[in-house]
């Protein structure tokens, strides 16, 4: 220090002093000065920086389903003119009913037209249970059966929010850490005993076998922050700042858990009380 201070100052008389930290100067009255205001600044501490930082985190999700199935089919069927006025406005348990009466079915068969009777009612596709168009006649005589219109309307819409708020005081050239989340484990390896042996044995028939603890080890999960500020003379303030949001996506691979990662690594200038927003990302997907 007694070196550097007679080289800047150009200075003839300048000694360590009997007490530790005291600098002898004797020279003119503007090199004292400057020689005073320089030791000064240089015993100064280093600057701190008060960090506010905001995490927002949206997820908006939008289902539409909007739409006119316009029928693309049709059923043609050649049937029988008595068929079709016969059970024309009548149910077909009237129909049969009114011919077990009259004696034209022998009720000895009652079984088989039960059956008849639920394939008819049944089925989706029959003749009898949709509306029919008629053209033609005689032997072709036909009837025309169309597919269903339908027009389909759905709306879903979700939205999720997260803010974290953290407040934090760093040092100039030094980096300062937080962490705001849990640490999940997560298992890597456990014990099985797969080969058997005499000695195996007798511990599992005893009961007294017990397994080692399996390895677990733990991801940090939730908000991380690290940043280093540079405070610059003019009052600006150069930031490297690393970030990291960290989550269960409610996905595994193998029983292992997935783990969402976003990360930000960068360095930013701010002047005081300058906000900034230093990253963002929006995903979007459209199915049709």
């Amino acid at each position: 220090m007694v070196n550097t201070l007679r080289t800047l100052f150009d200075l003839r008389f300048i000694q360590p002093g009997h007490t530790a930290g005291v600098v002898e100067v004797r020279s003119s009255q503007p090199s004292l000065e400057a020689c005073t205001k320089l030791l000064t600044q240089l015993d100064n501490d280093r600057p701190q920086v008060m960090l506010d930082v905001h995490v927002f985190q949206i997820s908006h999700q939008l289902t539409r389903n909007i739409g006119v199935h316009i029928p693309n089919t049709f059923n043609l069927y050649n049937i029988p003119a008595a068929a079709l006025v016969g059970l024309a406005g009548q149910n077909i348990q009237q129909l049969i009913n009114q011919l077990i009466a009259s004696g034209g079915i022998n009720q000895a068969g009652s079984s088989s037209l039960a059956g008849l009777l639920a394939q008819l009612t049944g089925q989706q596709s029959s003749i009898f249970s949709q509306p029919l168009a008629t053209f033609g006649g005689g032997l072709t005589f036909m009837g025309l059966s169309l597919d269903q219109l339908a027009a389909a309307l759905s709306v879903n819409e979700s939205w999720t929010r997260d803010l974290e708020h953290i407040t934090m005081r760093a040092s100039q050239g030094n980096d300062a850490t937080f962490h705001l989340g849990s640490r999940y484990p997560i298992l890597n390896a456990s014990y099985a005993p797969i080969y058997n042996s005499p000695q195996i044995s007798q511990v599992l028939g005893n009961q007294s076998y017990i397994p080692p603890f399996p390895s677990v080890s733990y991801e940090d999960l939730g908000l991380s922050v690290k940043a280093k500020p540079t405070v610059h003379g003019d009052g600006a303030v150069s930031l490297q700042l690393e970030m990291q949001v960290r989550s269960l996506n409610g996905q595994s691979n193998n029983g292992v858990p997935v783990i969402a990662n976003r990360e930000y690594k960068g360095s930013i200038n701010l002047k005081d009380g300058e906000p900034a927003a230093i990253a963002g990302e929006i995903s979007r997907t459209d199915t049709i």
